[in-house]
């Protein structure tokens, strides 16, 4: 009996208990996970004890050509490399701030920086996506849909991600790759989060019903939907 060749997700940049989540989740089902940024070195420990196959991936996410490496080197280590799970650090309270007070620091941390990373991975891992058919799915803030107030430049920059989706999309649809997004409330600032955690209804999506909806649309069963972005409904939220 030939065992089956084990495919390898890419998760970079997302929170460490939605990574988790869904790490675990696609772990189980025989893929291997390769971690890059976000909180890799915390969870590759959790996910190996646990008998995962897992990788971290040590490379600047700013820098194309290391990022480059890194996805080739975990290619050959994991195996094919057919889905990529991409998500960009939320800002401290202290970095939001309203318009007539932002600075273009801010504005570059927080618009620039984020589609520069983006940019940087997906250049990486597109010609590995390209060969097998494979998919890719980014983590934006619902805000990208109802904005911020007092956060126009994370608004901003989630909506500029979003833009970078639906052209991706296009562009890689021709060679079978389909490339989504999920809106979630489950990536708030700190003060939605202490308001979520204060209303009478849960507002917050959990990583476990997040992990169901990324293997869902990263999956064969949702080789129809690509350029759609998904928005988990919740009550309440500001």
């Amino acid at each position: 009996m030939v065992n089956k060749p084990s495919n390898t997700v890419v998760i970079a940049g997302l929170s460490d208990a939605i990574a988790l989540a869904i790490a675990r989740r696609l772990a189980a089902q025989g893929d291997s996970i390769a971690l890059l940024g976000g909180e890799a070195l915390k969870l590759a420990p959790v996910l190996g004890n646990e008998g995962a196959r897992v990788e971290v991936l040590h490379a600047d996410v700013s820098d194309r050509w290391a990022v480059h490496e890194a996805i080739m080197q975990a290619e050959q280590q994991l195996g094919s490399i057919k889905r990529l799970i991409c998500g960009v650090p939320v800002p401290a309270l202290s970095q939001v701030s309203p318009v007539s007070v932002t600075t273009f620091a801010d504005w570059s941390a927080q618009v620039e920086a984020p589609l520069v990373r983006v940019l940087s991975v997906c250049q990486g891992a597109l010609p590995r996506l390209t060969c097998c058919k494979g998919a890719i799915l980014f983590f934006l803030s619902d805000r990208v849909a109802i904005g911020l107030r007092d956060g126009a430049a994370y608004a901003a920059g989630q909506s500029a991600l979003y833009s970078f989706v639906k052209c991706l999309a296009r562009e890689c649809a021709p060679a079978g790759v389909r490339v989504n997004a999920v809106a979630t409330g489950a990536i708030p600032l700190r003060k939605q989060a202490q308001a979520a955690a204060k209303a009478a209804t849960r507002d917050v999506e959990q990583p476990e019903e997040l992990a169901a909806l990324a293997d869902f649309l990263l999956s064969e069963r949702a080789s129809y939907i690509t350029g759609q972005l998904v928005q988990p409904h919740k009550s309440g939220r500001a």
